[in-house]
């Protein structure tokens, strides 16, 4: 296994080993929807920079991204953390996902033609080969009601205003 891919997964798991420490101590019960709009997104460039404080190293741009969603009705706060390496720069982390015992990391980026404004795109392995990509197909299997990692993909951002 190459050494950029050991390093991110020694990452990872540093990541996900202290992220609940780290939401119990920023966002421990906050609810107010402007508020934790705002420390979310702060928070994500705190987890950022303290990742890049312990591993400097490791090139600040493939540091592993996590992705909170709050439920107001539950007071919860999911929280959803990239399993694979992407090198690829302008692809906006989504979620994590699992699908039939297969995992995978979701994202899109925007398009040039106006007539697919995104991409979407799953990552399921650490290698450049192991991604799929749709911008018509993740919406048409969204609307047909399939459970793929594309449509899951198209739902995500709709639930997120990308769309």
């Amino acid at each position: 296994m190459d050494k950029i891919i050991n390093d991110f997964i020694e990452i990872r798991d540093f990541l996900l080993d202290s992220i609940d420490d780290k939401l119990d101590f920023y966002l421990k019960d906050l609810w107010d929807p402007i508020s934790s709009h705002i420390l979310i997104d702060h928070f994500y460039k705190v987890v950022e920079k303290d990742l890049h404080n312990i591993f400097p190293f490791f090139p600040k741009e493939f540091l592993p991204k996590i992705k909170l969603r709050l439920n107001y009705d539950d007071q919860t706060i999911e929280k959803s953390t990239q399993r694979f390496l992407n090198k690829e720069k302008y692809f906006i982390f989504l979620a994590n996902v699992d699908i039939e015992q297969e995992n995978y990391d979701l994202y899109y980026k925007t398009s040039f033609d106006p007539r697919k404004p995104y991409v979407f795109f799953a990552r399921y392995g650490h290698k450049n080969s192991s991604i799929l990509k749709g911008s018509k197909s993740a919406a048409a299997e969204y609307f047909m009601g399939k459970h793929t990692p594309l449509s899951i993909a198209y739902h995500i951002a709709h639930e997120d205003g990308v769309l």
